[in-house]
């Protein structure tokens, strides 16, 4: 496992993103059309199985505009998951217009067509709307519903707690629904919403994980498909440095007993998994695993800009620093921890893959933030006031003046993982509570 560590960090790719997501799968049909009530069963095994026929059934038909693949997104593609018998099938196609010449193929498959948002796609239905059996979307690959859809289903797929909250809400909604398919799918929007956001959250902190710990002394980071670790053996006794986000709750599972073996290996004698609320299995295999609980911060999320945060502060100046060294102090302060505590954790932070900023009053640093980037998203972290100088509004204006420089260069969302007391700060800018995130720690003995 120890080999299983890399460095140095490889820096963020950036991807679209964006909070303004659909409200899920379109489920049509356009009016006029008699249509079938919305009913919700138990999870079916043969629901991977009849999309494996219809994906060949499909290749075999249109397969030489499908550049963008063919996948099995919605419920029925979430193992155990209870979702409406129908099988929705994703095209992702270069563009709308070309791929209308699939339109004749489909119908000899014994698809119909409806216009239903025609501006983002083509929408189909088998064999017809009151006897609904596959849904298939063609859409173009680079655009943010072909994204959304994949990244909602992996989200599901990955943390069965929040699949488990997602089938409540569905057969809800099904019984006030029943007849009602546009309200149906509205009332899931706030869901998905959410759970998009908490995808990147997710993947953001697994971000920051590894640029703090990829830049500290002797530093680590080990990546595997669905979670990032990072060690910080400078650090060895405080939790946070040494952390654990994941996206795939059986990959954590099956981590566990490595990840024990590769801190003790790097020196490291505290570290912590961030959970979602919703993952009640992940927090017993934790709890199993010789893990507490150690405190619930606050996921969040914003759509950029963020809202103004007040009036400028009289005499504070805002500005990018080329290390995160001029935040360790800050935080030491701010977190009444003894001198050098955060130095060696978070010194080396710097671009590219770390963005640091400072707010000074008389020269001298009274607030500061760091920001790393991907995908279309801002992470903030390491925010920090020194007691002498909070609820003056300077690390919101820190923040506000950060957000404004990563938008210019292309973000366009921002999550953090907040303190309660601290949320309601973020919450004026615009930041929204996807949750709590609780801390889930190990620690050796003595």
């Amino acid at each position: 496992m120890a080999a299983d560590w890399a460095r140095p960090v490889v820096p963020a790719r950036r991807l679209r993103h964006t909070a303004e997501v659909s409200s899920g799968p379109a489920s049509g049909p356009p009016p006029g059309w008699s249509d079938e009530p919305v009913r919700i069963v138990a999870a079916r095994a043969d629901w991977p199985e009849r999309f494996e026929a219809e994906r060949r059934a499909l290749e075999s038909a249109i397969g030489p505009w499908a550049t963008g693949g063919i996948h099995h997104v919605g419920s029925t593609a979430v193992p155990g998951l209870d979702a409406k018998p129908v099988i929705d099938i994703l095209v992702g196609v270069d563009d709308l217009e070309s791929s209308r010449a699939c339109f004749e193929p489909l119908a000899r498959l014994g698809y119909r067509h409806a216009p239903y948002l025609p501006d983002e796609m083509h929408w189909f239905c088998k064999p017809d709307p009151a006897r609904r059996r596959h849904h298939l979307h063609l859409v173009p690959s680079v655009s943010q519903r072909f994204a959304d859809e994949l990244a909602f289903r992996d989200h599901l797929r990955g943390l069965p707690g929040a699949a488990a909250e997602y089938g409540a809400l569905k057969r809800r909604l099904a019984a006030e629904h029943p007849h009602d398919r546009e309200a149906y799918t509205a009332g899931k929007g706030a869901f998905v919403a959410d759970a998009l956001a908490a995808r990147t959250m997710l993947r953001s902190l697994g971000r920051f994980i590894a640029a703090q710990a990829g830049s500290s002394p002797a530093g680590q980071v080990l990546r595997r498909p669905g979670l990032i670790a990072g060690a910080t053996p400078a650090s060895p006794d405080r939790s946070i440095p040494n952390s654990v986000a994941f996206t795939d709750a059986a990959a954590l599972a099956a981590a566990l007993p490595d990840l024990a073996v590769a801190y003790r290996e790097a020196g490291v004698r505290a570290w912590t998994v961030w959970v979602p609320a919703a993952e009640a299995r992940t927090k017993a295999d934790l709890a199993a695993a010789g893990h507490t609980f150690d405190g619930a911060p606050v996921g969040m999320a914003a759509t950029l800009p963020v809202a103004a945060p007040g009036p400028p502060v009289e005499g504070l100046d805002c500005r990018e620093a080329d290390r995160a060294a001029i935040l360790a102090s800050l935080n030491d302060r701010a977190y009444a921890l003894p001198a050098g505590t955060f130095a060696p954790a978070i010194a080396g932070m710097a671009p590219p893959e770390t963005r640091v900023y400072v707010g000074e009053a008389a020269g001298e640093p009274v607030a500061g933030c760091v920001l790393v980037e991907g995908e279309g998203d801002a992470n903030v972290g390491l925010v920090a006031t020194p007691p002498e100088h909070q609820r003056r509004g300077h690390a919101t204006q820190v923040i506000a003046f950060a957000l404004a420089a990563a938008r210019a260069r292309g973000c366009r969302t921002a999550t953090l993982q907040a303190s309660r007391a601290g949320a309601p700060a973020y919450a004026r800018l615009g930041f929204r509570s996807l949750g709590p995130l609780e801390l889930w720690e190990r620690r050796q003995p003595g």
